[in-house]
């Protein structure tokens, strides 16, 4: 099994024979892979997914130059970036899988 294939395993892209044998309806490709951009390949959605994930963590320490400013009392600037990064950083992970698998394997009860 090559790297890519164990990335692919990793956020749920391979079916394996449970799955299989669930009798719960499977999401079409459609929807769990192309939900953002149908048309991107695997290594450009791992791609956005790194790009996405690392200007996300860019901006969350780029709002630790504001901490001086919240500890004076304006948290506003710090807030506002962090959890822009923060949240920018969680989406990356759509481009992998799509949101609505991203969502069903959330709430999964083995998770």
């Amino acid at each position: 099994m090559g790297l890519l294939d164990k990335a692919k395993e990793a956020v749920g892209l391979s079916k394996d024979e449970e799955q299989q044998q669930n009798a719960e309806p499977e999401l079409d490709d459609q929807e769990t892979c192309g939900g953002i951009c149908p048309s991107m390949t695997y290594q450009q959605r791992v791609l956005g997914f790194a790009i996405c994930f690392v200007t996300g963590y860019l901006i969350t320490f780029a709002s630790f130059h504001h901490i001086m400013e919240m500890i004076e009392g304006n948290p506003v600037p710090f807030v506002t970036l962090y959890t822009l990064g923060n949240i920018l950083a969680l989406l990356s992970s759509m481009f992998l899988c799509g949101p609505a698998k991203q969502l069903k394997l959330m709430m999964d009860e083995k998770r």
